[in-house]
């Protein structure tokens, strides 16, 4: 969390953002020593003192070669730990353990979370054994999809019939079983309790496993937004008709705070993002009991 007169990043909270503020240290080192050197030969060239003896030459092959090679190195030395740090952070095809989908909206985050890697499907039909379910009664999505060749009877219990036809009329062989979905907006400044961070806490916390591996499937339903957790080194664009995403790992439970990081209007202050990582065993209950409340 950060506090009053901070200048430098926030304690990471995952190796991305560990190596990323490493790569702010070496970068500075090496900025602040050609900076330096170069003052000082300015300092010295326009003072007389040292080079007033020297005689003008036209040409100086090692001079030439050496201002060639140190600048080069520096670059070197930028650029290997630059494409370490952007292949470590392209985490797209990376496995991953829990997925969820953020929405920007003005000026509000929408947040809808997959079954996906909480058991497999199989069990997850299993749950409507002896149930009647109807069409109404059963909340699914096409955004992400359980996907069945075939559809075995028994399944369902003795009465497959119901389940099996909202099924086959909705998405055919393709369907999406169970899922969480909530909308986040920031608490009132004047409901807050002590202790509470003004403008970042909200109502409704993105919840998620700590010490997994999450994907964030990101983006906007109006303007462009941008999903940021500091605290984990992610910052995604949220983009109308694009979806963008993160894969993050968080090193340690906990309260983490963001915000809306791309001017989307006039309230683009007031759209925080506050999320709580708990054990894993935690997050399946929550889960359970936040679709059992919906």
């Amino acid at each position: 969390m950060a506090v009053w007169a901070q200048s430098y990043f926030l304690n990471p909270n995952s190796m991305v953002l560990f190596f990323l503020a490493e790569y702010h240290n070496l970068t500075m080192f090496l900025m602040t020593n050609i900076l330096v050197f170069l003052l000082a030969m300015l300092i010295l060239l326009l003072s007389g003192t040292v080079f007033s003896s020297c005689p003008w030459k036209e040409d100086n092959k090692t001079l030439e070669i050496l201002w060639t090679i140190f600048p080069a190195y520096w670059l070197v030395m930028l650029a290997v730990p630059s494409l370490g740090n952007l292949y470590r952070m392209d985490l797209s095809k990376c496995e991953y353990e829990v997925l969820f989908k953020a929405i920007g909206n003005q000026w509000y985050w929408s947040y809808e979370y997959s079954m996906e890697g909480l058991g497999s499907s199989l069990n997850c039909l299993s749950n409507l054994e002896g149930n009647s379910v109807k069409g109404s009664e059963l909340s699914m999505k096409i955004g992400e999809m359980y996907t069945f060749n075939s559809l075995e009877k028994n399944l369902f219990g003795a009465s497959p019939l119901n389940v099996s036809a909202v099924l086959s009329s909705c998405l055919g062989k393709f369907f999406y079983c169970g899922g969480v979905s909530f909308v986040s907006y920031m608490e009132d400044p004047k409901e807050l309790n002590l202790g509470d961070y003004r403008l970042l806490e909200v109502d409704n916390r993105v919840i998620c496993p700590g010490l997994a591996n999450v994907r964030v499937n990101i983006t906007s339903a109006d303007v462009i937004h941008s999903w940021t957790m500091p605290a984990m080194g992610v910052k995604v664009d949220a983009v109308p008709g694009r979806l963008n995403c993160a894969t993050f790992k968080t090193l340690d439970y906990g309260v983490f705070y963001g915000q809306c990081s791309e001017m989307c209007g006039a309230k683009h202050s007031f759209m925080p993002i506050c999320l709580e990582a708990i054990p894993f065993n935690w997050f399946r209950l929550w889960m359970k009991e936040f679709q059992v409340g919906a």
